[in-house]
């Protein structure tokens, strides 16, 4: 998260969700950003999903309320939009630098 400091490693993974918890709600994200003011900055439940290709990384917008921005620049929803080291995406005001292995992804 930008200004935190804090990294999130997805390493393990080839496809994950981002989005905050809601109590008694059965919505369940990969990566839960909660702790990050997530409903006080928009984030949506299942707000967006980064994909990991063979050549390139993806992320797609999963119709929130307040919308996904890469680079500042809205993503249109259900469109994968492709994302490089250094990027920077916001769900909602929540702002997120994307630190890629540039082995895997160039």
């Amino acid at each position: 998260m930008i200004g935190s400091g804090q990294i999130i490693s997805l390493a393990d993974r080839d496809e994950f969700t981002l989005g905050r918890v809601n109590d008694g709600q059965p919505i369940m994200p990969d990566v839960d950003l909660t702790t990050y003011d997530a409903y006080k900055n928009g984030v949506s439940r299942l707000h967006c999903v980064i994909k990991k290709k063979e050549y390139h990384s993806v992320i797609m917008d999963l119709g929130s309320s307040n919308g996904t921005y890469l680079n500042g620049m809205r993503i249109p929803a259900h469109v994968e939009t492709v994302i490089y080291h250094g990027d920077v995406i916001a769900l909602g005001k929540l702002r997120i630098q994307v630190l890629l292995n540039q082995s895997e992804n160039t």
